[in-house]
């Protein structure tokens, strides 16, 4: 919204995660960026994902927004995650998982220009229960992991919880 960041200079990737002899994944951060990466999920066996945003450019004041979502099955129990607290703030907006990132953990920040290589999650990992029946109920839908960013102009809203409703 008000073009403080246009769409080209919003960017949301991971590094590719690469099945290892033994069956893990591991990031290779040498590879080009991926907009997703797909796992073979084994009990016990955490996944590295890394969800980065980076803003190439920006032309005023704005907001910064990673929305997740997330299948029946990523609840903790089964597939889990946490995003980092000390990047980002969930805004608790109507059910959804929207957080907005912080410079101090503890407020929304204002940004004014380019930021690059924010991850989402603490850890860069998606934890996985070593129960063999619950990952055998994993699907391509209970077992997803979706995430978006979002920017918005700061000018003309009370907070970052108000632009993001007002924008998105």
């Amino acid at each position: 919204a008000g073009k403080a960041v246009a769409q080209d200079d919003l960017k949301l990737y991971e590094h590719e995660a690469k099945q290892q002899a033994d069956g893990s994944y591991k990031l290779d951060k040498t590879a080009a960026t991926v907009t997703e990466n797909k796992y073979i999920v084994m009990p016990g066996v955490n996944l590295p994902k890394d969800p980065t945003v980076e803003v190439k450019e920006a032309n005023g004041p704005y907001y910064l927004f990673v929305e997740v979502t997330k299948g029946a099955k990523v609840d903790g129990d089964t597939l889990g995650y946490t995003v980092d607290g000390s990047k980002w703030i969930n805004l608790n907006i109507d059910g959804r998982e929207v957080y907005a990132y912080t410079a101090d953990g503890q407020t929304p920040t204002i940004l004014n220009g380019a930021l690059s290589n924010v991850t989402i999650l603490a850890g860069n990992t998606i934890t996985v229960s070593g129960n063999e029946a619950k990952i055998a109920a994993l699907t391509a839908d209970n077992a997803k992991l979706t995430f978006k960013a979002y920017a918005c102009q700061a000018a003309g809203f009370t907070d970052a919880a108000d632009a993001f409703n007002e924008c998105f």
